[in-house]
């Protein structure tokens, strides 16, 4: 009855030539802003049909560049699809997390090698300079290049613990971006990756895991920005390892001296395996993951990630006890 009466009383009322106009007036306003924005969206579609096509043309460009130069790709072997009840066990700490699958291949042959080069750094370097311009309160998150607000707190602990003039070891790169911050900040990146990375700049070095291996020296300051949780898990050719995380944070141990840093990244929310390609830390794993380690500071951490999905990495700082 209320909707009745709201209705009845509408029509009731008195219609003014003033307001009729007024309302044709909206009208209008409204016709031209709907037109306006059908124009946009096709120059949009349009502009995305000719990014697709941009994308398609260079990866096969690239794909050409890459078999003559390296020859034909020598894959690793293709990640395992399904666990034994037995390996499900192990990988999940007999329950301790749950597990999922959402099987992924992320291989790459292993005689192509990635290329960093002085011009990419500078095109980030100059990404990194627009947002520290801005007021950490007014930053747009999705103008940083990788994971937004994360890249915010990386760029923000670098200030506050005045990491300049540094030989910093940086596990696992997919693109030279946090190398570029490190740069931006006086430091030398030394990268360490399974994949080759051939570089076309005297600013940064590169290690592949056997030289990392034997080298000798230990660092003052490190960084693994979503590495660990993807090791051992089969994804990217890698042989299964239920425990690799935790061996390899181990091993960064030892290459980092008594009281040195570690910038740690990895996805945290109840514990969880998203075989074959991801961890997510929870309340029990991640314990187990810095061992030996001391939290002296984070960025972006609440008490309501740890029961999230994971979506989120916030920043730990970690001291080497």
């Amino acid at each position: 009855m209320k909707l009745k009466n709201k209705i009845t009383a509408f029509f009731k009322k008195k219609v003014t030539k003033d307001s009729a106009a007024n309302a044709l007036v909206k009208l209008e306003e409204l016709q031209k802003k709907y037109e306006s924005l059908q124009q946009e969206f096709s120059a949009l579609k349009s502009t995305n049909h000719y990014y697709n096509y941009l994308s398609n043309r260079y990866q096969m460009m690239a794909k050409a560049l890459q078999n003559e130069v390296f020859g034909p790709p020598e894959w690793p072997p293709s990640p395992k699809k399904k666990l034994t009840d037995r390996e499900i066990q192990a990988f999940t700490s007999n329950g301790e997390s749950v597990m999922t699958f959402d099987y992924k291949d992320l291989r790459a042959p292993k005689n192509y090698a990635l290329i960093y080069t002085d011009e990419e750094i500078d095109h980030f370097i100059s990404k990194i300079q627009k947002q520290i311009s801005i007021e950490p309160g007014k930053r747009d998150p999705y103008q940083w290049h990788i994971y937004g607000s994360l890249d915010g707190h990386v760029s923000d602990a670098l200030q506050d613990f005045s990491i300049r003039g540094q030989d910093v070891l940086n596990i696992g790169s997919m693109t030279p971006w946090y190398e570029a911050m490190l740069i931006y900040f006086n430091n030398h990146p030394v990268t360490v990756d399974y994949n080759k990375i051939i570089l076309k700049t005297k600013r940064m070095s590169f290690l592949s895991a056997e030289e990392f291996n034997n080298d000798p020296r230990r660092f003052n300051v490190s960084f693994s920005i979503s590495s660990f949780e993807h090791d051992g898990l089969g994804a990217y050719g890698d042989p299964l390892n239920p425990n690799a995380d935790l061996e390899s944070m181990n091993f960064l141990k030892q290459k980092v001296v008594k009281n040195g840093l570690l910038f740690l990244a990895v996805p945290i929310g109840k514990d969880r395996i998203d075989f074959n390609h991801a961890r997510i830390y929870g309340q029990k794993r991640f314990p187990k993951l810095i061992k030996g380690w001391e939290i002296i500071r984070t960025y972006g951490l609440t008490s309501n990630l740890w029961e999230s999905g994971g979506d989120n990495q916030p920043l730990f700082i970690l001291k080497n006890q």
